[in-house]
Order: structure tokens, then C-alpha cells, then sequence
């Protein structure tokens, strides 16, 4: 593999986004050690505008079309996404060339103890979330799930992880619903400038209890937990190079995913989970939401 020795890897500039990146290029390393890597990051639409609920603005890719961009201009030879971000037409001059081992696909559910025991008293269970589909599937979930009947209602809220776990502790919503992944990735990072990180969320997380939502009664945002390694359809040595570690089973599941969901048009604005992961008994795929006519 030659890439002259050194490639160019671009993420968004969000913690995550640096780990996720740093993830990818760990990955690249262990194949060919002495490839030397240079990570970049940029804004995009989506960081620039923290207020905005993703269901209301304009386009798809507005945490990836920036980054999309600069891999375009050939300012960087692979862009890291996480694959849920990505609008389903990549167009034709970039492809998907590959993806890491999917991490948690599901969501987890956080809930303030110091106000458990308040919930009995409430007439509504507030719950902060920007995703119309978490907002639809999880509202007849919860409705089924709480051990108490409550109008269930969803607020929004946007920022990187840190920040919307600080506002959730901070404010008077009942819970707080993010990917598994993001959560594991930032507990487990080993990169030295991000351990204040980990402690971070570990410190919010002993502030709540929380529970894991299975994902055949709450099925994900297609490639939810999986990171989407985005090439030039001309830069052969890099797509062999993604290729050389790519999980094929992990690929293929988001494939079929994000094909289901190509049926009903796309986008953040969809309320529309669907979720393909493998058990001891095989290939599992479930789906469930809303599409834009109204029906289930």
C-alpha cells in the first residue's frame, strides 16, 4: 500500500468526531505502521447552527456535506462520518469503501435519579430528543414501558455530547435519549487529550439511571453505531486501503438498512428506525415508524 507514505484523514470537529477519525486512523495503522497519518477537522452547517432542530432544517448531510467537500476539493484523501449523517445519494464522484466493527447499535435511555421519585406526581414524562423517528417509536415504548401512565412529550435539543447531557442534568426534563455508541466511545477513547472526557460522562452518568432500548421494539437511525469511511471514486489507493479494513458483515447490514429507507424518501426528517444486527440465531431485521402519508 502507498499512498507516498502518508494519507489525510478529515472529520468533523466535535470530540466524537475526533475519536471516531482517530479510531479509523488506529485501524489504518495496525495494517501498515508506517503510513504516517494527518487528521483534520472542520465545522459544518449542522455545528455552526446549535438552536435549529435537525427535523427542521433544510437538507440532508448538514454534519457531513462541509466535510464531503473538502474530500471532493481533494484537500484530504478519507473522510469519517457517522454513517446515520449521511445523506443515502452520495452523487457519483465518492463512495463508501468501507466501515470499523459496528459499535452498540441501540439507543440508551437516562433518567435523573434525584427526581425518580418525583415522576409518580407529574402528568407528563418529558423527554429530550431532536430525532422524529426516536420521538415516534419511543412514545408508544415508554408509554408501555414506564411503570406509571404519563403523557409522554419530547423536547428538543442539540450540542455535542457533553453539552446535552449538561443540560439535561441541568434542567427540568425528565430524560435524556442519545446512540449507545457515542456514549461508549467517549468513555473508552485512549486518546490522552480527551481523558477529561470520559470522566466527564462517567460523572454525569452516576447522576442517572439508565436503560438500553431493544432494538426490536426501537429500531435506529440506518448505520446508527457504525462509522462510514468516504473515499474519491478515482483514489484507488485509498478505497484499497479502507478495504483492507473494512467489516464485511457490519457493512452489509447497514447497506440493507439504509436501502429500506431509501423506499420512503430519507433523511433526518423521517420517522423511520430500521435495524438489521446479528444474534446467535442469525440475521435479525426490524422496522418500525411513520412515513410522510401518515400511516405506519
Amino acid at each position: 500500500m502507498s499512498k507516498e507514505n502518508s494519507i489525510k484523514i478529515i472529520s468533523r470537529r466535535s470530540d466524537l468526531a475526533v475519536i471516531q477519525a482517530r479510531m479509523v486512523g488506529n485501524a489504518i495503522k495496525k495494517k501498515f505502521p508506517l503510513l504516517k497519518i494527518k487528521y483534520f477537522t472542520k465545522k459544518t452547517q449542522g455545528d455552526i447552527d446549535k438552536k435549529t432542530p435537525l427535523s427542521k432544517m433544510k437538507s440532508e448531510g448538514v454534519f457531513t456535506e462541509d466535510i464531503r467537500n473538502e474530500l471532493l476539493n481533494k484537500n484530504c484523501d478519507i473522510a469519517v462520518h457517522s454513517w446515520k449523517d449521511l445523506p443515502l445519494d452520495l452523487g457519483s464522484k465518492t463512495l463508501i469503501a468501507g466501515t470499523l466493527n459496528r459499535d452498540d447499535s441501540r439507543d440508551i435511555l437516562f433518567i435523573k435519579k434525584n427526581t425518580i421519585n418525583k415522576l409518580s406526581k407529574k402528568k407528563t414524562f418529558t423527554v429530550l430528543s431532536s430525532s422524529p423517528r426516536r420521538c415516534y417509536n419511543l412514545k408508544t415504548f415508554l408509554k408501555n414501558y414506564l411503570p406509571f401512565k404519563k403523557e409522554i412529550k419530547f423536547n428538543n435539543i442539540r450540542g455535542n455530547i457533553p453539552t446535552r447531557f449538561k443540560k439535561f442534568l441541568d434542567g427540568s426534563e425528565d430524560a435524556f435519549v442519545v446512540a449507545k455508541a457515542a456514549i461508549d466511545r467517549l468513555l473508552n477513547n485512549k486518546i490522552s487529550e480527551f481523558e477529561y472526557l470520559a470522566q466527564t460522562i462517567k460523572k454525569y452518568i452516576d447522576q442517572c439511571h439508565w436503560s438500553i432500548t431493544p432494538l426490536s421494539l426501537n429500531p435506529t437511525s440506518p448505520g446508527q453505531g457504525a462509522l462510514a469511511c468516504e473515499v474519491r471514486i478515482d483514489d484507488q489507493p485509498s478505497i484499497e486501503l479502507i478495504k483492507s479494513i473494512n467489516v464485511i458483515d457490519d457493512f452489509e447490514c447497514v447497506k440493507k438498512e439504509r436501502k429500506i429507507l431509501e423506499n420512503y424518501g430519507g433523511g433526518c426528517h423521517q420517522k423511520i428506525g430500521v435495524s438489521f444486527f446479528k444474534t446467535h440465531f442469525g440475521l435479525m431485521h426490524s422496522s418500525k415508524g411513520e412515513i410522510k402519508e401518515g400511516d405506519s
